[in-house]
């Protein structure tokens, strides 16, 4: 039988102990024991152990710094498994999915330069694929963490979210509009997908990106919103 329960708090005492060592990187030296498991049990069908999994290789990325690269295509591999599966945005199965679209974020920011190397391919594409994915919509805590990273990188004009010849624009307006469609916590009750501070700078980007592209392509942004979103949103940008 296996032990799903007891494995899951395993992997969750393993992701602190990386996350609280850091970047000095006292926990790099376990990685050949740990990362098998990390591995099999981000495709686990067991949801719980999944999302402890994906979480845990994304801080790894973050901390590892070169102990990690040995993993990385691996890793990528399991997580693009995770986030592409069927109904991985199903209730049970979308905080393990939006887990490792969070990690897969961690290894575009944090181990771009070992992406071409251990990938075979430019990062710019795996940060596209990232970025298609978002923004993120069940698991609030993760939401607003990887939606004030993103905020961050595009306010230093970071070349790789902007992309070539700033190409990423009409979707990074899509990304913070969504973001923005369940309001933020000063305004609503709702749960709100960013915290004020994020949202108030993603309004700032938004004014800035209204005047920067083309009418038709700022208006298609809010596609795939309701009425409801949608004027939350005009709300939030007329302030």
């Amino acid at each position: 039988v296996e032990h799903t329960g007891e494995r899951r708090v395993a992997i969750c005492i393993f992701d602190d102990i990386v996350e609280h060592t850091g970047e000095g990187g006292a926990a790099n030296k376990y990685f050949p024991q740990f990362m098998p498991h990390f591995l099999s049990a981000a495709v686990n069908a067991h949801d719980d152990l999944r999302q402890a999994a994906v979480y845990g290789v994304g801080v790894c990325a973050q901390f590892g710094g070169a102990a990690f690269v040995p993993y990385l295509a691996p890793v990528a591999q399991a997580l693009n498994a995770c986030v592409s599966a069927p109904e991985s945005r199903s209730e049970d199965k979308a905080a393990a999915t939006e887990n490792a679209i969070s990690s897969l974020g961690k290894i575009v920011i944090y181990q771009r330069d070992n992406i071409q190397g251990a990938l075979g391919q430019p990062p710019e594409v795996l940060a596209d694929f990232w970025l298609s994915l978002l923004p993120l919509h069940d698991d609030i805590v993760e939401a607003r963490e990887v939606h004030k990273l993103l905020v961050k990188l595009i306010t230093e004009n970071d070349a790789m979210v902007l992309g070539a010849n700033q190409k990423n624009l009409g979707e990074l307006a899509r990304i913070m509009v969504h973001a923005l469609s369940e309001g933020v916590p000063s305004l609503t009750k709702k749960r709100a997908l960013v915290t004020d501070e994020t949202g108030a700078q993603m309004v700032t980007l938004l004014k800035q990106l209204q005047g920067a592209l083309p009418a038709e392509q700022f208006a298609k942004a809010a596609q795939g919103l309701n009425e409801t979103q949608q004027k939350m949103v005009q709300a939030l940008l007329s302030q």
